[in-house]
């Protein structure tokens, strides 16, 4: 979370940071939200999962929940463009 000195706040997770700027991925749209270090009033990593409480309880069994973390491991690792193709190569099935 980031609190500008605008007073916006901004979510996302760190895509990456140098001296001059801070990039989020938007984690619903997964745009890149660029954010200039001078603008950073206040920023504090959460200590909460992105990942909703019990969304791991439907899964019948560990290749399910493997699957998943491969999912999300991928996806995060390739971006938008990597689950497009994920879901893509899912409906063919």
């Amino acid at each position: 979370m980031v609190l500008t000195i605008d007073g916006l706040t901004v979510t996302g997770f760190k895509h990456s940071e140098d001296d001059m700027t801070l990039v989020l991925r938007d984690p619903a749209s997964g745009n890149l939200i660029k954010i200039n270090q001078d603008d950073i009033e206040f920023m504090k990593e959460s200590q909460v999962s992105a990942m909703p409480a019990g969304l791991v309880n439907p899964l019948t069994g560990k290749q399910q929940f493997l699957d998943l973390v491969h999912f999300l491991i991928v996806t995060n690792e390739g971006g938008p463009r990597t689950w497009k193709k994920l879901k893509n190569e899912a409906i063919k099935k």
